[in-house]
């Protein structure tokens, strides 16, 4: 990646620095939240997790709350993206 690139959004890059200089606990669950490597269609809801995710980053202070509200946050993205997925795989999908 030339200096003048900036990473994909969503990407693990992409992550990296909207989590630099925060705690660990909080950059180590942020990466979950990645989703430049979905089907488009997931990637949508990816993105709006996402999007909540570095909003509450952006906003809180690290500590034990923000951390388990990332953690139950990343629970419940995956159940949204598992659903998409099986309703893709019934032929439901609308994305």
């Amino acid at each position: 990646m030339a200096p003048t690139d900036s990473p994909a959004e969503g990407s693990h890059d992409w992550i990296e620095a909207q989590v630099a200089g925060r705690h660990y606990s909080v950059t180590t669950i942020a990466h979950h939240f990645a989703y430049s490597y979905l089907k488009p269609n997931l990637r949508l809801i990816g993105a709006g997790f996402a999007a909540v995710a570095f909003d509450m980053i952006s906003r809180l202070p690290d500590g034990p709350q923000l951390t388990e509200g990332l953690c139950n946050l990343v629970g419940v993205r995956d159940h949204f993206i598992r659903a998409a997925m099986e309703a893709e795989r019934q032929g439901g999908d609308d994305g």
